[in-house]
């Protein structure tokens, strides 16, 4: 049977705007009948089929409550939305059908076409005239409850519509349809990846693609401000509707395949509690300083994917090292970025509160589903079937158990959860602190010291991470002698004018004394060009004779050869995969503990146990803000070692 279509177009319809979904599509060939055609056609025998009652009820959900923290202030307050809400305030009341019969068949009507649009197997939007005729056909929907609502603010299904065509028509916010235009203009692959609603990842990677590479207003401001404008009041207006409709005890029955699916309490608690999850999502998103921008730009992420540190193009150079500059300015603890903008605090804070409530919520409309199933009513629940036969969703002892389980989470929202990490080790983790940290995680990253990027190699210099071999030409390794020697033969050539062409093993270029001979200057040593004391000869140098290098003997640094007394020479090598030291760890008056490199290479040794990385690698608060009660310096460690180690399997 084909269930769950109720809480599935709220997934479907957060999947297409904000890419929450990650299943697989179907295959883009497929055909699929147009949404438009569905929803506008009239079904005269399944409207007649739809039924509401309405009668008083006691029992409401928890509202949600407002908490505030303190927070300290910062010298710049994080840039908020200037967006305001386009959303129409409804007066939401009661129960009560149309005095007008023509507009109750109309809502009937409506609604009806919805709900079996909802329940067809294809929903998936799989070309972009589906897709426009989709967006079309739901805010006429959209506009005929808004002007229902108006006319009878109490109509319940004319509310009922109202919030769920409502959050649907998202697709039919102006500035996002900006950047879906934008996307339609583009590749295949974007085009895909916006009309495919199984595929809302890759929407969502295009829609970055397209931001980093165009010069336009920050995409972060512009979801943000979607968000804020729209989203969020719409998601709020419809969570209001449903707590009215489960306020008044209102059930509404239809018909689709010639199976008659009901809607009413528990499907409503159920919807309030993923509505209430969402809008704690999206509060979220609004909220943090996603300003990660250069320039007002995100063309340095770009910088950084098609440059390097060692690039010989002086433009790309600085744009890589502002890339860079930057990026690890991100990380300080005087940007904004990640912090709680400053309007927002007091509902940022309060969501494990909203949390709360949509647990409960859910909760609540479980039970009153598995109710409902001891009662055997004829109708079958929109949401979920709960039966222990074979057409069921779920049986009635696993709703029990979910209903223990959402209990538990509950507990683990107000209060802590204890989680045992290993012998007589214990995490306390307590989820509600986590919102209270509202000026960036920044501040609770262990002490570092940044350094400037011309001294992220100056590891090269430490002999304790040398490896001595009698092979010049050592694969997968920095032959530290054929870089010294390569910086001292180039010093004896004139200033560089253009470089045509420069790997590990060569490098060709004009000069000022010749700039139409180009000149070979390096090249990879043999065995062949080794002389007895550490000495190496260049036999197939190009160029001038003036440079005199033809048959040139150069003497390799005693730091990078040594001859052992058995006239063996032995050269000092670095493994490629050393990380550069990006920065130093620090104690709290900010003396170094360990470079980066060196850390890095005691972990893959084998020689850091959580005892002796915690000397190295001090956090200001374990705790992190009492999210962690019972952590240590020990137990923070070695859950950074547990993550090191994950991460380089």
């Amino acid at each position: 049977m084909k269930h769950f279509r109720f809480l599935g177009l709220i997934v479907a319809s957060c999947a297409i705007i904000f890419g929450c979904d990650n299943s697989s599509s179907a295959s883009d060939n497929d055909s699929s009948s147009s949404v438009a055609e569905e929803i506008s056609s009239t079904s005269k025998d399944k409207s007649s089929d739809s039924k509401e009652t309405s009668s008083a009820s006691k029992d409401k959900s928890s509202d949600s409550k407002e908490s505030s923290s303190a927070s300290k202030d910062k010298s710049s307050d994080s840039k908020g939305s200037s967006s305001s809400s386009s959303v129409e305030e409804l007066d939401i009341s009661n129960c009560e059908t149309a005095k007008d019969a023509k507009l109750q068949a109309q809502i009937s009507e409506a609604t009806a076409a919805f709900m079996n649009m909802v329940y067809s197997s294809e929903f998936a939007l799989k070309t972009v005239e589906n897709y426009k005729n989709f967006q079309s056909e739901i805010a006429n929907a959209t506009e005929l409850f808004s002007s229902a609502l108006e006319s009878q603010p109490g109509n319940c299904e004319a509310q009922l519509g109202y919030a769920l065509v409502s959050i649907v028509n998202l697709l039919n916010d102006a500035e996002l349809n900006t950047i879906i235009d934008t996307l339609l203009n583009g590749s295949s692959n974007q085009k895909r990846a916006l009309i495919n609603i199984y595929q809302a990842e890759n929407y969502a990677s295009e829609v970055v693609k397209t931001a980093i590479q165009a010069n336009t207003t920050l995409i972060t401001d512009r979801i943000q401000g979607i968000v804020e404008s729209n989203a969020l009041p719409t998601v709020q207006q419809s969570l209001k509707i449903f707590k009215n409709l489960i306020d008044n005890d209102f059930y509404y029955v239809y018909e689709a395949d010639g199976i008659e699916f009901s809607l009413g309490k528990g499907e409503f608690q159920l919807t309030a509690g993923a509505l209430q999850a969402t809008e704690a999502a999206l509060t979220i998103l609004a909220s943090h300083d996603l300003d990660a921008s250069l320039d007002g730009s995100y063309n340095w992420i770009q910088s950084l994917r098609t440059s390097s540190y060692n690039t010989t193009d002086s433009t790309k150079a600085r744009l890589y090292s502002n890339a860079v500059d930057h990026a690890l300015s991100l990380l300080s603890t005087e940007t904004n970025f990640l912090s709680i903008k400053q309007s927002w605090r007091t509902k940022y804070t309060a969501i494990p509160d909203l949390l709360d409530s949509a647990v409960g919520n859910v909760k609540n409309g479980l039970q009153t589903l598995l109710d409902s199933a001891d009662a055997k009513k004829k109708a079958t629940s929109a949401a979920l079937a709960i039966s222990n036969g074979e057409m069921g969703d779920i049986s009635k002892s696993d709703v029990k158990k979910a209903i223990d389980a959402l209990s538990s989470a509950q507990k683990i929202i107000r209060t802590s959860v204890t989680v045992n990490l290993g012998e007589d080790m214990t995490l306390e983790i307590c989820p509600k602190k986590f919102f209270g940290i509202v000026d960036g995680i920044q501040d609770y990253l262990p002490y570092y010291k940044l350094l400037p990027m011309d001294e992220w190699f100056d590891f090269m210099e430490d002999s304790s991470l040398y490896t001595w071999t009698p092979d010049f030409n050592t694969p997968d390794a920095i032959n530290l002698a054929q870089m010294d020697l390569k910086q001292r033969i180039m010093v004896n050539f004139d200033t560089i004018t253009d470089v045509i062409f420069e790997n590990d093993s060569s490098l060709i270029y004009y000069t000022e004394t010749n700039p139409g001979q180009a000149t070979l200057v390096w090249k990879n040593i043999t065995e062949g060009d080794l002389y007895d004391d550490c000495k190496v000869a260049f036999k197939n140098v190009t160029g001038p004779a003036s440079f005199g290098l033809a048959q040139a003997l150069f003497g390799l640094s005693e730091k990078y050869c040594i001859e052992t007394e058995n006239e063996e020479m032995l050269f000092a090598s670095l493994s490629e995969d050393l990380v550069p030291t990006v920065f130093h760890f620090t104690d709290s008056e900010g003396n170094t503990t360990v470079s980066l490199t060196k850390f890095v290479e005691e972990f893959k040794n084998g020689n850091l146990d959580p005892e002796n990385a915690s000397k190295y690698i001090i956090f200001p608060d374990p705790t992190i803000n009492g999210v962690f009660p019972n952590m240590t310096q020990e137990k923070m460690s070695y859950i950074f070692l547990m993550m090191l180690f994950s991460a380089t399997k």
